[in-house]
C-alpha cells in the first residue's frame, strides 16, 4: 500500500490548510517513468496536468482528444485527453486518462476517472496522509 503525506497550502480566505497529495510515476513518451506530485482531488472527474508537465512527458497537448473542462466557478480550460500508464507503487499500475491543459495556471491533479473505481483511496486527516492500494 502506497502512503502519501499531505502538504500545507495557503488559501486566500482560510489560512493554511492540509491538502492531499500523491507522488506517483507517469510513463513518458520515451517509455521512462517520471515521478510526479499530484494533488488528489475527489471532486475532479478527470486527472489534469499543466502544459509544462505534459511537455516534460513528451506529450503534445494538441495530439489527444480535444475537449473543454469547466471548473466549479465556470472557467473554461481547453485540454487534450491522453491515456498515460500510471504507477502508484511497485504492485499497482493503471492506464489513466489525463487532460493535458493548454495553459500553465492549473494544478496537477489526480481525479476520479479510472482511479477511484479501480483502487482504494483512503484519506486520513488525523495522520495527514492518503493511502492508495488495490481493493
Amino acid at each position: 500500500m502506497a502512503s502519501h503525506e499531505w502538504r500545507r497550502r495557503p488559501t486566500k480566505f482560510f489560512g493554511e490548510v492540509w491538502v492531499p497529495f500523491a507522488q506517483i510515476e507517469l510513463r513518458a513518451s520515451t517509455g521512462v517513468f517520471r515521478q510526479v506530485l499530484l494533488q488528489v482531488d475527489s471532486g475532479a472527474t478527470i486527472s489534469l496536468l499543466r502544459r509544462s508537465m505534459g511537455a516534460l512527458l513528451g506529450l503534445s497537448p494538441e495530439r489527444g482528444r480535444r475537449v473543454e473542462l469547466r471548473s466549479v466557478g465556470g472557467a473554461v480550460t481547453p485540454v487534450c485527453i491522453h491515456e498515460i500508464e500510471t504507477r502508484f507503487d511497485a504492485e499497482v499500475q493503471l492506464t489513466v486518462p489525463f487532460a493535458i491543459a493548454e495553459v500553465e495556471h492549473v494544478p496537477n491533479l489526480l481525479g476520479r476517472l479510472a482511479v477511484f473505481d479501480a483502487l482504494r483511496i483512503e484519506f486520513d486527516p488525523r495522520l495527514t496522509e492518503t493511502r492508495i492500494s488495490l481493493p
